[in-house]
């Protein structure tokens, strides 16, 4: 028999059973949790990774933004400094404008950059950029349109040349920027803009952006297929209607109307040293003479002031009748001078005034409409009487012969020989009148007119019955024919002898041996009215044909027309705003320019490129002279663009890229500049980074030549 051994115990049947409860559940809740807080931390330490390297984005673009901001401020100080500023240095010269290190580091990924990039106007398929600023002058001013004294037609004509414009845009554009309610032809008012609840502007625009409220004025056609607004034709411009934005797959960028337009277009009418221009309108002559002798020279203020006294000399149109005709020269007693309102009276067609004689008598005025008889010019007596409706005849005058061109000396002229008092039925001339004191071989006081437009043909006279006063045989009442430069001459030669008058009573005023007591006779419009012309004048009583020293020939223009534009002026205004650069200008910025054609318009893009090209081409850009010099217009078509065209422009467009070395963060700005103003003011800023980044960090940085 087995022993039990007392060790032993026995096992019921609940011990024998499976252990389940004590299984390894807990390692596996265990395993699980730390899985969790494995992958918590994992995902913890993914997030921090991000928001850190969001962080740094953000960082690097906040860096970005403030090295574009420094691009505009660098820009603004660059234009600030006009001691040498060369306006074609800033169009494209990557050398100053590409790459430049704002903030320097060891490593490039951190040293930053900033790069001033505009579009290539020249290049229409849009394969690359440039490195420089824009000039708005390049750009048509929307709001100068309203305000040049155009027509309606007219105005409507200078938006036309803008691409897929149509007339009823035109017109519903400049109905929303003139100041009237009055609709154009093809325009509208607040009629139409009242059905959304707003009105017109019907004043000058803050934004160009205010035009997408114009009726047809879509943002397709205001920015085109630019859409990033870099001037590149992307991929995504030029695929068609694969992706926005939906183009014409042409291979053309169309860059929209809003790189042809600007607001803000102003320049300078200052000289180089930022001194007052002298006035060539002034109507002191004497004076004008004494600010350009020393700077242009005795030749050119010489003639300058002849030309202004006389008016310019046409040989073909003189007549050698001595009794009366348009001889400027003849030296026949009782010799006409009417053809020509020069010393001798205001004596109009056909009636003519005293020439130069010994004392001769004065021709009779003609027959005509209101044309007055004119005075006996130096020393010739008093002038005949006008038959009706001709005006009465000149007074005599005498003639002093300075021992010295700058003398002055006091004369008592003689009393009017000559002329009737009438009380016309219509016009002022032949009121009551007292003629004023006559100088120095000025022209003798005429007799009032009898009928419809006579007038007084004195050098000044003084209307008792009105206060009014009459210059040089102009008519004192309402003329019924005239254009208005003629209206605006005779105001001219009216303010120019009152003013002159003072002087006049102290004694005779020459130049040069040019007598200038009377004042001046004509007002240029141009400039450029003085080049390649003569001018007939009485010097050291010697009767001389002048001919301009400003000759018409290419190599003298480019010499000499930087320096006279740069010193004169025919406006005096401190700024000149809407002209147009014909330098910088697109064909269809050109065409908005009043007298141009298209095919000139064509010859100017096809040159400009040729003369930013050459050595020698930049002194050309100086002028608009260039336009004759290379054979695009003639002098009269120059004179006529004159206005409206120019080499300048002192507001600038910029788009300032911040950059760094090895990419990682781009930011740009767009800003406009006006360095009309010392230090120059940046007078409207826009971030256009979230268009995306424009160009590739090689580009930007100097690596690589494509975008």
């Amino acid at each position: 028999m087995r022993r039990r051994n007392d060790g032993d115990r026995a096992v019921g049947p609940a011990e024998t059973a499976n252990p389940a409860g004590r299984s390894g559940s807990v390692l596996v809740i265990v395993t699980i949790l730390v899985a969790l807080l494995v992958l918590g931390g994992y995902t913890f330490s993914e997030f921090m990774v991000v928001e850190t390297q969001a962080a740094a984005a953000f960082g690097r673009e906040t860096q970005a933004k403030a090295l574009a901001d420094s691009g505009v401020e660098l820009a603004a100080a660059i234009l600030s400094d006009r001691t040498d500023l060369d306006p074609q240095s800033l169009y494209n010269n990557p050398d100053r404008f590409q790459g430049i290190t704002i903030r320097n580091a060891t490593s490039p990924r951190a040293r930053g950059l900033v790069s001033l990039v505009a579009g290539l106007e020249s290049d229409a398929s849009g394969s690359q950029p440039r490195f420089g600023m824009i000039n708005e002058s390049s750009r048509i001013n929307l709001n100068r349109l309203t305000r040049m004294g155009l027509d309606n037609a007219q105005a409507r004509q200078l938006l036309m040349g803008l691409p897929l414009m149509t007339e009823d845009t035109a017109d519903a554009i400049l109905d929303f920027l003139d100041d009237d309610s009055t609709p154009r032809e093809l325009g509208c008012e607040d009629e139409y803009y009242g059905q959304f609840g707003m009105t017109a502007r019907n004043g000058p625009l803050e934004t160009l952006d205010e035009l997408l409220l114009v009726r047809g004025v879509t943002p397709d056609l205001l920015y085109g297929e630019d859409v990033n607004r870099n001037g590149v034709l992307d991929p995504n411009e030029n695929d068609g209607e694969q992706s926005p934005p939906f183009d014409n797959a042409d291979g053309v960028l169309f860059p929209g109307w809003a790189q042809f337009l600007t607001l803000y277009s102003v320049e300078t009418n200052t000289q180089a040293d930022g001194t007052a221009k002298i006035d060539i309108n002034m109507n002191a002559l004497g004076e004008l003479y004494d600010l350009l002798e020393p700077v242009l020279g005795q030749e050119v203020a010489a003639y300058v002031v002849a030309y202004r006294s006389q008016g310019p000399y046409d040989p073909s149109q003189q007549n050698t009748n001595p009794a009366g005709g348009n001889t400027m020269a003849s030296n026949t007693a009782g010799g006409g001078n009417s053809g020509r309102n020069m010393a001798g009276g205001g004596g109009g067609p056909p009636g003519g005034g005293g020439g130069r004689g010994a004392g001769g008598a004065g021709g009779a005025g003609g027959r005509g409409s209101g044309g007055p008889g004119g005075g006996g010019a130096p020393p010739g007596g008093g002038g005949g009487g006008g038959a009706p409706p001709g005006g009465g005849g000149g007074g005599g005058s005498q003639t002093i012969n300075p021992s010295s061109p700058n003398s002055a000396t006091t004369v008592n002229p003689s009393l009017p020989s000559g002329g009737t008092r009438t009380t016309p039925s219509q016009g002022s001339g032949g009121a009551t009148t007292t003629t004023a004191q006559q100088v120095g071989g000025a022209a003798g006081g005429g007799g009032g007119g009898a009928g419809l437009g006579g007038g007084g043909g004195g050098v000044i006279t003084y209307s008792q019955r009105t206060g009014a006063t009459q210059v040089g045989g102009q008519p004192a009442g309402q003329s019924t024919q005239g254009s208005i430069n003629s209206m605006r001459n005779t105001a001219v030669r009216a303010a120019t002898t009152a003013a002159n008058a003072v002087f006049s009573a102290q004694g005779q005023v020459t130049r040069a041996g040019i007598d200038l007591t009377a004042g001046a006779k004509v007002q240029l419009n141009s400039l450029y009215d003085l080049i390649g012309t003569q001018v007939q004048v009485n010097i050291n009583g010697t009767q001389t044909v002048l001919d301009s020293p400003l000759t018409a020939d290419a190599s003298a223009m480019r010499e000499y027309l930087p320096t006279i534009l740069d010193a004169v002026s025919t406006n005096t205004a401190r700024t000149i705003s809407g002209r147009i650069n014909i330098n910088d200008a697109r064909r269809e910025t050109l065409l908005a320019i009043p007298g141009m054609t298209e095919q000139m318009a064509e010859q100017i893009v096809s040159i400009q490129a040729s003369l930013k090209g050459a050595g020698d081409g930049s002194l050309d850009l100086l002028t608009p002279g260039w336009l004759y010099i290379h054979k695009v217009v003639d002098l009269p078509t120059l004179s006529a663009l004159d206005p409206y065209v120019t080499t300048k422009g002192d507001v600038w467009r910029v788009f300032s890229v911040g950059h760094f070395a090895e990419g990682g963060g781009t930011a740009r700005v767009e800003a406009v500049i006006d360095s009309t103003q010392t230090p120059a003011q940046v007078v409207f800023t826009r971030d256009l980074s979230g268009l995306g980044a424009p160009y590739s960090p090689q580009l930007l940085s100097g690596t690589s030549a494509a975008p």
